[in-house]
Protein backbone atom coordinates (compact mmCIF):
# COMPACT_ATOMS: atom_id res chain seq x y z
CA UNK A 1 0.00 0.00 0.00
CA UNK A 2 1.15 3.24 -0.60
CA UNK A 3 1.94 6.13 1.73
CA UNK A 4 -0.35 8.04 -0.41
CA UNK A 5 -3.49 7.29 -1.73
CA UNK A 6 -4.35 6.88 -5.34
CA UNK A 7 -7.48 4.89 -7.34
CA UNK A 8 -6.79 1.70 -8.35
CA UNK A 9 -6.85 0.03 -11.61
CA UNK A 10 -5.33 -2.40 -13.55
CA UNK A 11 -2.25 -2.70 -16.15
CA UNK A 12 -0.21 -5.15 -18.63
CA UNK A 13 3.62 -4.66 -18.44
CA UNK A 14 6.11 -5.73 -21.74
CA UNK A 15 10.24 -6.41 -21.78
CA UNK A 16 11.95 -5.10 -24.48
CA UNK A 17 14.81 -6.95 -24.91
CA UNK A 18 17.60 -4.14 -26.12
CA UNK A 19 19.76 -3.03 -23.50
CA UNK A 20 19.21 -0.29 -21.68
CA UNK A 21 16.43 -2.06 -20.42
CA UNK A 22 12.81 -0.81 -21.27
CA UNK A 23 9.36 -2.04 -19.76
CA UNK A 24 5.96 -0.32 -20.50
CA UNK A 25 3.03 0.04 -18.40
CA UNK A 26 0.22 0.89 -20.16
CA UNK A 27 -4.31 0.03 -20.02
CA UNK A 28 -5.87 -2.31 -22.16
CA UNK A 29 -8.16 -0.16 -23.24
CA UNK A 30 -9.06 3.86 -22.90
CA UNK A 31 -10.14 4.76 -19.35
CA UNK A 32 -14.11 6.35 -19.80
CA UNK A 33 -13.75 9.37 -19.28
CA UNK A 34 -15.39 9.81 -16.34
CA UNK A 35 -12.92 7.69 -14.67
CA UNK A 36 -10.32 9.76 -16.16
CA UNK A 37 -11.66 12.96 -14.76
CA UNK A 38 -11.93 10.98 -11.19
CA UNK A 39 -7.83 10.26 -11.29
CA UNK A 40 -7.04 13.52 -12.21
CA UNK A 41 -9.43 14.90 -8.77
CA UNK A 42 -7.69 12.57 -7.03
CA UNK A 43 -4.35 12.90 -8.27
CA UNK A 44 -4.39 16.76 -8.34
CA UNK A 45 -5.62 16.48 -4.39
CA UNK A 46 -2.24 14.54 -4.05
CA UNK A 47 -0.38 17.75 -5.43
CA UNK A 48 -2.04 19.86 -3.50
CA UNK A 49 -1.14 18.90 -0.71
CA UNK A 50 2.32 18.77 -1.11
CA UNK A 51 2.94 22.22 -3.06
CA UNK A 52 2.05 23.47 0.21
CA UNK A 53 5.51 24.17 2.56
CA UNK A 54 5.72 22.12 5.36
CA UNK A 55 5.98 23.65 8.49
CA UNK A 56 6.76 21.06 10.91
CA UNK A 57 9.85 18.44 11.12
CA UNK A 58 8.47 14.84 10.96
CA UNK A 59 10.23 13.93 14.15
CA UNK A 60 7.97 14.65 17.24
CA UNK A 61 9.07 12.64 20.37
CA UNK A 62 12.01 14.21 22.55
CA UNK A 63 15.48 12.32 23.53
CA UNK A 64 14.80 10.67 26.75
CA UNK A 65 18.60 12.13 28.01
CA UNK A 66 20.89 15.13 27.49
CA UNK A 67 21.89 14.43 23.91
CA UNK A 68 24.85 11.83 24.39
CA UNK A 69 28.85 11.78 23.46
CA UNK A 70 29.64 15.50 23.36
CA UNK A 71 33.06 15.63 22.13
CA UNK A 72 33.04 12.99 20.05
CA UNK A 73 34.03 12.07 16.25
CA UNK A 74 31.34 11.64 13.73
CA UNK A 75 32.63 10.77 10.03
CA UNK A 76 31.07 11.35 6.85
CA UNK A 77 31.46 9.02 3.84
CA UNK A 78 30.79 12.14 0.85
CA UNK A 79 30.24 11.17 -2.88
CA UNK A 80 31.36 13.49 -5.59
CA UNK A 81 27.82 13.74 -6.76
CA UNK A 82 26.23 17.17 -5.54
CA UNK A 83 23.76 16.00 -3.47
CA UNK A 84 26.41 14.37 -1.50
CA UNK A 85 27.95 17.41 -0.72
CA UNK A 86 24.75 19.11 0.29
CA UNK A 87 24.28 15.96 2.46
CA UNK A 88 27.59 16.38 4.34
CA UNK A 89 26.46 20.08 4.89
CA UNK A 90 23.78 19.21 6.67
CA UNK A 91 26.11 16.40 8.67
CA UNK A 92 28.81 19.03 9.30
CA UNK A 93 26.08 21.79 10.54
CA UNK A 94 24.28 19.06 12.99
CA UNK A 95 28.05 18.12 14.44
CA UNK A 96 28.47 21.14 14.85
CA UNK A 97 24.95 22.61 16.85
CA UNK A 98 25.86 19.12 19.58
CA UNK A 99 28.97 19.41 19.71
CA UNK A 100 30.79 16.30 18.23
CA UNK A 101 34.08 16.42 15.39
CA UNK A 102 33.37 15.90 12.11
CA UNK A 103 35.37 14.58 9.86
CA UNK A 104 34.95 13.99 6.38
CA UNK A 105 36.04 10.76 4.01
CA UNK A 106 35.59 11.14 -0.17
CA UNK A 107 34.66 8.19 -2.23
CA UNK A 108 33.48 7.02 -5.68
CA UNK A 109 30.37 6.20 -6.86
CA UNK A 110 32.05 4.51 -10.19
CA UNK A 111 34.30 2.73 -8.22
CA UNK A 112 32.13 1.25 -5.06
CA UNK A 113 35.40 -0.41 -3.56
CA UNK A 114 36.56 2.98 -2.67
CA UNK A 115 33.81 3.26 -0.33
CA UNK A 116 34.28 -0.37 1.60
CA UNK A 117 37.82 1.07 2.09
CA UNK A 118 36.82 4.47 2.96
CA UNK A 119 34.74 2.43 6.02
CA UNK A 120 37.78 1.24 7.03
CA UNK A 121 39.80 3.92 6.99
CA UNK A 122 37.12 5.88 9.75
CA UNK A 123 38.26 3.87 12.33
CA UNK A 124 41.27 5.41 12.29
CA UNK A 125 39.84 8.48 13.82
CA UNK A 126 38.51 6.54 16.67
CA UNK A 127 35.05 7.70 15.98
CA UNK A 128 31.67 7.34 17.72
CA UNK A 129 29.32 7.39 14.20
CA UNK A 130 30.50 6.61 10.55
CA UNK A 131 27.69 7.26 7.89
CA UNK A 132 28.03 6.28 4.51
CA UNK A 133 25.81 7.18 1.74
CA UNK A 134 24.23 6.05 -1.39
CA UNK A 135 24.96 2.31 -2.17
CA UNK A 136 23.08 -0.81 -0.53
CA UNK A 137 24.70 -2.23 3.25
CA UNK A 138 26.01 -4.87 1.01
CA UNK A 139 28.72 -2.39 -0.26
CA UNK A 140 29.89 -0.54 3.04
CA UNK A 141 27.79 -3.27 5.36
CA UNK A 142 30.04 -6.31 4.69
CA UNK A 143 30.38 -9.09 7.33
CA UNK A 144 34.11 -8.06 7.78
CA UNK A 145 33.48 -4.70 8.21
CA UNK A 146 30.48 -5.15 10.18
CA UNK A 147 32.54 -7.34 12.65
CA UNK A 148 35.46 -4.38 12.53
CA UNK A 149 32.95 -2.22 13.77
CA UNK A 150 31.20 -3.76 16.29
CA UNK A 151 34.29 -4.91 18.05
CA UNK A 152 35.15 -0.94 17.70
CA UNK A 153 31.78 0.26 18.94
CA UNK A 154 30.84 2.15 16.45
CA UNK A 155 27.45 2.60 15.04
CA UNK A 156 27.00 3.14 11.52
CA UNK A 157 24.27 5.75 11.01
CA UNK A 158 23.87 5.41 6.59
CA UNK A 159 22.18 7.91 4.19
CA UNK A 160 19.82 7.03 0.84
CA UNK A 161 19.88 3.69 1.66
CA UNK A 162 16.78 1.78 0.58
CA UNK A 163 17.02 -1.49 2.44
CA UNK A 164 19.19 -2.00 6.04
CA UNK A 165 19.60 -4.94 8.48
CA UNK A 166 18.86 -3.33 11.44
CA UNK A 167 21.14 -4.59 14.32
CA UNK A 168 22.98 -2.71 17.56
CA UNK A 169 26.00 -1.64 14.73
CA UNK A 170 23.44 -0.52 12.54
CA UNK A 171 20.56 0.80 14.54
CA UNK A 172 18.90 2.58 11.51
CA UNK A 173 19.44 5.36 8.82
CA UNK A 174 18.01 8.56 7.43
CA UNK A 175 16.11 8.68 3.83
CA UNK A 176 15.69 5.12 3.55
CA UNK A 177 13.14 3.69 1.09
CA UNK A 178 9.94 5.41 2.95
CA UNK A 179 10.83 8.76 1.52
CA UNK A 180 11.95 7.60 -2.03
CA UNK A 181 8.39 5.92 -2.19
CA UNK A 182 6.47 9.25 -1.20
CA UNK A 183 8.95 11.22 -3.82
CA UNK A 184 7.89 8.94 -6.62
CA UNK A 185 4.26 8.79 -5.64
CA UNK A 186 4.57 12.46 -5.58
CA UNK A 187 5.93 12.61 -8.71
CA UNK A 188 3.95 10.09 -10.32
CA UNK A 189 0.32 12.14 -9.09
CA UNK A 190 1.95 14.84 -11.00
CA UNK A 191 2.17 13.02 -13.99
CA UNK A 192 -1.44 11.98 -14.09
CA UNK A 193 -2.92 15.17 -13.26
CA UNK A 194 -0.91 17.50 -15.91
CA UNK A 195 -1.40 15.04 -18.49
CA UNK A 196 -5.16 14.91 -17.87
CA UNK A 197 -4.93 11.02 -17.36
CA UNK A 198 -3.84 9.95 -20.41
CA UNK A 199 -0.04 10.83 -20.69
CA UNK A 200 3.11 8.60 -21.89
CA UNK A 201 5.98 9.08 -19.22
CA UNK A 202 9.55 7.74 -19.56
CA UNK A 203 11.00 6.79 -15.98
CA UNK A 204 14.67 7.09 -16.66
CA UNK A 205 16.35 4.96 -13.26
CA UNK A 206 19.77 3.50 -12.55
CA UNK A 207 18.98 0.67 -10.25
CA UNK A 208 21.86 -0.14 -8.65
CA UNK A 209 21.24 2.99 -6.49
CA UNK A 210 18.63 1.13 -4.53
CA UNK A 211 17.09 3.96 -3.03
CA UNK A 212 16.44 5.64 -6.99
CA UNK A 213 15.25 1.98 -7.78
CA UNK A 214 12.49 3.11 -5.23
CA UNK A 215 11.36 6.50 -6.26
CA UNK A 216 11.26 4.66 -10.17
CA UNK A 217 9.16 1.54 -8.73
CA UNK A 218 7.26 4.10 -6.57
CA UNK A 219 6.40 6.23 -9.60
CA UNK A 220 5.25 3.19 -11.70
CA UNK A 221 3.00 1.49 -8.71
CA UNK A 222 1.20 4.92 -8.87
CA UNK A 223 0.58 5.56 -12.27
CA UNK A 224 -0.48 1.87 -12.35
CA UNK A 225 -2.60 2.33 -9.79
CA UNK A 226 -4.29 5.46 -10.41
CA UNK A 227 -4.20 6.09 -14.36
CA UNK A 228 -6.16 3.10 -16.02
CA UNK A 229 -5.39 5.54 -19.56
CA UNK A 230 -2.14 6.21 -18.96
CA UNK A 231 1.48 4.63 -20.27
CA UNK A 232 5.05 4.13 -18.74
CA UNK A 233 8.12 2.95 -20.62
CA UNK A 234 10.99 2.00 -18.25
CA UNK A 235 14.69 3.12 -18.86
CA UNK A 236 17.12 1.28 -16.60
CA UNK A 237 20.75 3.08 -16.70
CA UNK A 238 24.18 1.18 -15.71
CA UNK A 239 26.89 2.69 -13.73
CA UNK A 240 29.31 2.45 -16.72
CA UNK A 241 26.43 3.40 -19.05
CA UNK A 242 25.47 6.23 -16.49
CA UNK A 243 29.91 7.46 -15.99
CA UNK A 244 30.39 7.19 -19.86
CA UNK A 245 27.49 9.96 -20.39
CA UNK A 246 25.06 7.82 -22.53
CA UNK A 247 22.34 8.72 -19.97
CA UNK A 248 20.87 11.58 -22.01
CA UNK A 249 21.75 9.94 -25.43
CA UNK A 250 19.46 6.43 -24.71
CA UNK A 251 16.62 9.07 -23.21
CA UNK A 252 16.54 10.66 -26.74
CA UNK A 253 16.64 7.20 -28.52
CA UNK A 254 13.66 6.15 -26.47
CA UNK A 255 11.57 8.83 -27.60
CA UNK A 256 12.96 8.94 -30.70
CA UNK A 257 11.70 5.10 -31.35
CA UNK A 258 8.46 6.10 -29.61
CA UNK A 259 7.40 9.80 -29.71
CA UNK A 260 3.86 9.55 -28.01
CA UNK A 261 6.46 9.96 -25.03
CA UNK A 262 5.98 13.27 -23.68
CA UNK A 263 7.06 13.43 -20.10
CA UNK A 264 10.73 11.87 -19.13
CA UNK A 265 10.83 11.47 -14.73
CA UNK A 266 14.22 10.99 -13.64
CA UNK A 267 14.71 9.17 -10.12
CA UNK A 268 17.71 11.74 -9.75
CA UNK A 269 18.06 15.57 -11.09
CA UNK A 270 22.09 14.62 -10.92
CA UNK A 271 21.65 12.06 -13.90
CA UNK A 272 19.96 14.20 -16.72
CA UNK A 273 22.43 17.13 -16.87
CA UNK A 274 21.97 19.03 -20.28
CA UNK A 275 18.62 17.04 -21.12
CA UNK A 276 16.71 19.38 -22.02
CA UNK A 277 19.32 20.66 -24.58
CA UNK A 278 19.62 17.36 -26.00
CA UNK A 279 15.55 16.56 -26.03
CA UNK A 280 15.86 20.79 -28.21
CA UNK A 281 18.48 19.42 -30.42
CA UNK A 282 16.47 16.45 -31.11
CA UNK A 283 13.25 18.62 -31.83
CA UNK A 284 11.52 17.50 -28.69
CA UNK A 285 10.84 20.58 -27.77
CA UNK A 286 7.32 19.14 -26.23
CA UNK A 287 8.54 16.56 -23.62
CA UNK A 288 8.59 17.98 -20.29
CA UNK A 289 11.00 17.03 -17.28
CA UNK A 290 10.42 16.17 -14.16
CA UNK A 291 11.08 13.94 -11.01
CA UNK A 292 13.06 13.70 -7.60
CA UNK A 293 16.45 13.73 -5.72
CA UNK A 294 16.43 17.61 -7.94
CA UNK A 295 19.81 19.48 -7.38
CA UNK A 296 19.73 23.15 -7.79
CA UNK A 297 20.03 23.05 -11.38
CA UNK A 298 16.91 22.00 -11.90
CA UNK A 299 14.97 24.09 -9.49
CA UNK A 300 16.62 26.75 -11.75
CA UNK A 301 14.85 24.68 -14.77
CA UNK A 302 11.67 25.27 -13.22
CA UNK A 303 12.20 29.04 -12.79
CA UNK A 304 13.27 29.11 -16.39
CA UNK A 305 10.46 27.24 -17.74
CA UNK A 306 12.58 23.96 -18.86
CA UNK A 307 11.51 22.07 -16.32
CA UNK A 308 8.17 21.21 -15.02
CA UNK A 309 8.41 19.27 -11.50
CA UNK A 310 10.62 17.99 -9.13
CA UNK A 311 9.51 16.26 -5.60
CA UNK A 312 12.12 18.35 -3.34
CA UNK A 313 13.79 16.84 -0.49
CA UNK A 314 15.03 18.63 3.18
CA UNK A 315 18.30 17.52 2.05
CA UNK A 316 20.67 19.47 4.33
CA UNK A 317 18.07 18.27 7.21
CA UNK A 318 19.21 14.47 6.43
CA UNK A 319 22.23 15.31 8.46
CA UNK A 320 20.29 15.88 11.62
CA UNK A 321 18.23 13.33 10.97
CA UNK A 322 21.31 11.57 11.28
CA UNK A 323 22.32 13.25 14.55
CA UNK A 324 18.88 12.30 15.71
CA UNK A 325 19.07 9.02 15.06
CA UNK A 326 22.67 8.66 16.48
CA UNK A 327 21.66 10.09 19.65
CA UNK A 328 18.47 7.74 20.16
CA UNK A 329 20.33 4.40 19.33
CA UNK A 330 22.91 5.71 22.16
CA UNK A 331 20.34 6.07 24.54
CA UNK A 332 18.93 3.22 24.39
CA UNK A 333 15.73 4.64 22.76
CA UNK A 334 13.80 2.84 19.94
CA UNK A 335 14.69 4.51 15.96
CA UNK A 336 11.51 3.78 13.68
CA UNK A 337 12.13 2.87 9.82
CA UNK A 338 14.15 6.48 8.80
CA UNK A 339 13.47 8.30 12.06
CA UNK A 340 10.21 8.57 10.58
CA UNK A 341 11.22 10.24 7.28
CA UNK A 342 11.85 13.47 5.73
CA UNK A 343 9.80 16.37 4.50
CA UNK A 344 8.97 16.95 0.97
CA UNK A 345 7.13 18.77 -0.81
CA UNK A 346 6.28 19.19 -5.09
CA UNK A 347 8.08 22.12 -6.34
CA UNK A 348 6.77 24.08 -9.68
CA UNK A 349 7.17 26.57 -11.25
CA UNK A 350 4.53 28.37 -8.82
CA UNK A 351 6.28 27.55 -5.31
CA UNK A 352 10.24 27.04 -6.14
CA UNK A 353 12.03 29.44 -4.36
CA UNK A 354 13.85 32.40 -6.49
CA UNK A 355 16.76 32.43 -6.08
CA UNK A 356 17.03 28.60 -5.60
CA UNK A 357 18.45 26.80 -3.04
CA UNK A 358 20.52 23.62 -3.41
CA UNK A 359 18.14 22.32 -0.69
CA UNK A 360 14.11 22.18 0.34
CA UNK A 361 14.96 24.36 3.65
CA UNK A 362 11.49 24.16 5.28
CA UNK A 363 10.44 24.51 7.43
CA UNK A 364 12.22 27.54 7.80
CA UNK A 365 13.67 26.99 11.59
CA UNK A 366 14.46 23.24 11.30
CA UNK A 367 17.40 23.47 12.76
CA UNK A 368 15.77 25.06 16.23
CA UNK A 369 13.15 22.83 16.13
CA UNK A 370 15.52 19.89 16.30
CA UNK A 371 17.41 21.51 18.82
CA UNK A 372 14.10 21.78 20.73
CA UNK A 373 13.82 17.93 20.24
CA UNK A 374 16.92 17.53 22.01
CA UNK A 375 16.80 19.84 24.65
CA UNK A 376 19.09 22.14 23.74
CA UNK A 377 17.87 25.59 23.20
Amino acid sequence: MGLISACSSSSDTETASETPISTETSAEAEAPESSGNQEVTAAQAIVDQFTQAPTTIVQNTPLSGPFPGVGATHVFLQCELPQCKNIGDGVRAADKAVGWISKTIPYNTADPATLSSAMMQALDFNPAVVTPTGFPQAVWGSPEILAAYKEAGVIIVPVSVANLEISETVPGGAATALDYNLGGELIGNWFIADSNAQGHALVLDVPAYEVMKAHGDSVKATVAAGCVGCKVTALDITLPQLGAGETNPAIVAAIQKDPTIKYVLATNGAFIGGLRAALDAADLNDVKIAGGSATINNYQGLIDGTESAWAAEAIFQRGWIVADIAARALLGMDVPDGDGGGVQMLLTAENVDNPPTESLDKPVDYEAQFKTLWGLN
